[in-house]
């Protein structure tokens, strides 16, 4: 449907809300990474209205250890790239990435609560200071986003020799054995024991 590919195609900012669904505020108390479940899912009008036309995915994480721990990840659906490390990347990109994590399959927003509500995933939970205030938000979603993937041994030097433009080399044969020396008994006193020929 054509409205699905718009939907793929617009960008999602990432950040955390406890305005948009009425409830009254609520937080964890620590940074860190805490075992969470997600609680609820609200698609919401968007939290800053200068980026109409948008739409807000919010969801509820409770941590796992202590239900009175709790936030809201929010990802704005809209025309914007990301910022930083994403700038290369729609918010709707980030947002799916992170949708994706959590195990939600297809475009259909309408059945992000079914598929979502009890999934447990990680949480990142960072501390902020604002007006004399620290608060502990949900920074991102999943455990970091670079894990590296190991080359099998046996491909890289070839890899290294692409990369570097020269033919892969086979380890260096151990030099010779230097001959051993020995000192010339006919020699003079300040001969150096060299001979002429």
């Amino acid at each position: 449907m054509e409205p699905v590919r718009e939907v793929q195609r617009v960008s999602v900012r990432i950040t955390r809300t406890t305005q948009q669904t009425g409830e009254s505020s609520m937080s964890f108390n620590q940074a860190g990474d805490v075992n969470c479940r997600v609680e609820d899912v609200v698609i919401s009008d968007p939290k800053f209205p200068d980026t109409l036309p948008a739409i807000d995915v919010n969801i509820k994480f409770v941590s796992i250890n202590d239900p009175s721990q709790s936030d809201w990840w929010r990802g704005e659906i809209s025309q914007n790239y990301g910022k930083g490390n994403m700038a290369t990347m729609t918010q709707a990109e980030i947002t799916f990435k992170t949708l994706r994590k959590l195990g939600f399959a297809g475009d259909d927003l309408t059945e992000l609560k079914t598929q979502l509500e009890g999934v447990e995933e990680m949480c990142h939970i960072k501390a902020s200071e604002k007006d004399g205030k620290t608060y502990h938000n949900i920074q991102y979603v999943g455990a970091s986003s670079y894990a590296p993937q190991a080359i099998d041994p046996n491909q890289v030097n070839a890899r290294f020799a692409s990369i570097m433009g020269t033919a892969a080399k086979a380890p260096a044969a151990p030099a010779p054995a230097a001959a051993p020396v020995t000192s010339n008994p006919f020699a003079k006193k300040g001969d150096t024991g060299k001979l002429p020929f």
